[in-house]
């Protein structure tokens, strides 16, 4: 099954696009490669020096002049040794992708310092970072401006041996992968979607969505969860339901029948929606960032059907954004709080189309990613392909508790058997934290 990506967002964007977390390991999914990848790795060939050809480290280019050398410091060892009495001994990596803007960490691993010389010094494409004095572990940050290699070298009396360098992104991991392009609908303004076939994810994965803008800044995210089955739509169900009595099976939902079948199916899921917090499937969490001043925003989150409520509003670790106690005291807490700075109360400001709109006040001061948690609300079927939130099953086995009562037959088994899929259905999952989203 293709994973679908829907984001409503402001119409006429460009450059949007998404990046998939899958949550269980924290990897990405690496479009280009059809594969899920670290997304903070950066790869460095042979960076722990265990491969050599000759005395030149593999995936490595070599420097040497005067009496210096660079050497594989005992044989098996996966280690580099610079050594020498006079001249240069350098590495530099090569087909290493620093990406200009993005902030890279390279963390130096030096096994051993004989000879000082003069320290073992670290290049990057910007220029040289804080040199390295001792054997240890030591990570060197830099923000990228423009491409290239990364480089090591010393000079003058050098006996230093290196046993690892690695490379990892700081800040956006996603934005050297899993680039799948957003483009908006041609029939609906400020719809954007993909479709990316080779994407299969696994039946009830959780994964997390991202959605970034052109100058790789985070807009909105939303995690998501595939069922542990796979959904039946409006069509299906209804034949189950009418299978499962002996009785023709529709084709197009357009028979008398057909419709009172969809109508106990209906039914079944407006009873089940009463209680939202008892289903995980109506669960939806995510947040989105803030633009400094502004105070209302939109929460329609990725893939989402149609939002119900918002029940938690967060910044960070800080405490809670709640709902004053009426509108009146959120109405005079706005008027003495005119001065940005970070939000500290909310309210509901109105809903447009499947979405909410929340009101933060103060104005923020500044960029503040906000976390929230809600419930989805349950729509009635009407399509033969439209796809309930529910689990198929559960509707299935109401839908022929209300068909067999409405004929006067006795529909005691399967009541039963509806009230205990309705409890394995809410178990302790139930009870989970669904606002365990890790920051970027």
């Amino acid at each position: 099954m293709p994973y679908p990506i829907t984001f409503y967002g402001l119409e006429g964007q460009t450059g949007l696009y998404a990046c998939i977390k899958r949550k269980e390991d924290g990897k990405v999914y690496d479009e280009s490669n059809d594969a899920w990848i670290d997304p903070y790795s950066v790869p460095l060939p042979n960076g722990d020096f265990a491969d050599w050809t000759a005395t030149d480290p593999n995936n490595w280019t070599v420097l040497e002049t005067g009496t210096s050398s660079v050497e594989e410091s005992g044989a098996g060892t996966g280690n580099c040794r610079l050594v020498g009495a006079t001249g240069v001994a350098a590495i530099t990596s090569q087909n290493t992708p620093i990406v200009a803007g993005l902030k890279y960490r390279m963390t130096v691993v030096v096994d051993e310092v004989v000879l000082l010389g003069s320290g073992l010094q670290v290049d990057t494409p910007d220029g040289s970072l804080a040199g390295i004095f001792d054997a240890g572990t030591y990570p060197r940050e830099w923000t990228a401006v423009t491409g290239g290699q990364i480089g090591l070298w010393s000079s003058q009396n050098m006996n230093i041996v290196i046993a690892s360098v690695t490379l990892t992104q700081v800040d956006n991991p996603f934005a050297g992968v899993c680039r799948l392009s957003l483009t908006e609908d041609g029939t609906e303004a400020g719809k954007y979607t993909i479709t990316d076939a080779s994407f299969n994810p696994r039946l009830g994965g959780k994964y997390v969505t991202y959605v970034f803008d052109s100058a790789d800044d985070l807009v909105f995210f939303t995690e998501n969860t595939y069922s542990a089955t796979q959904p039946k739509n409006a069509l299906q169900i209804v034949q189950a339901i009418q299978q499962e009595q002996r009785l023709p099976q529709s084709v197009d939902l357009t028979r008398v029948h057909d419709k009172l079948m969809l109508a106990f199916v209906n039914k079944v899921l407006r009873t089940l929606g009463k209680t939202p917090e008892r289903w995980d499937a109506l669960k939806i969490s995510g947040g989105f960032v803030t633009i400094i001043g502004q105070t209302v925003y939109t929460i329609d989150p990725i893939n989402a059907v149609s939002m119900d409520s918002i029940t938690h509003v967060q910044i960070g670790t800080n405490e809670p954004i709640d709902p004053l106690v009426t509108e009146e005291a959120f109405r005079e807490y706005k008027r003495t709080n005119k001065t940005p700075s970070r939000p500290l109360a909310r309210r509901l400001y109105g809903r447009v189309g499947r979405a909410i709109m929340i009101e933060l006040v103060p104005p923020p001061d500044v960029v503040y990613q906000v976390d929230f948690e809600g419930y989805q609300k349950i729509l009635p079927l009407v399509n033969t392909t439209d796809v309930p939130l529910l689990n198929s099953d559960t509707i299935i086995n109401g839908g022929v508790m209300l068909a067999k009562d409405e004929a006067g037959r006795k529909a005691l088994i399967e009541a039963e058997i509806f009230a205990n899929d309705v409890g394995a259905d809410t178990g302790n999952e139930g009870e989970e934290n669904i606002g365990d989203l890790d920051p970027i």
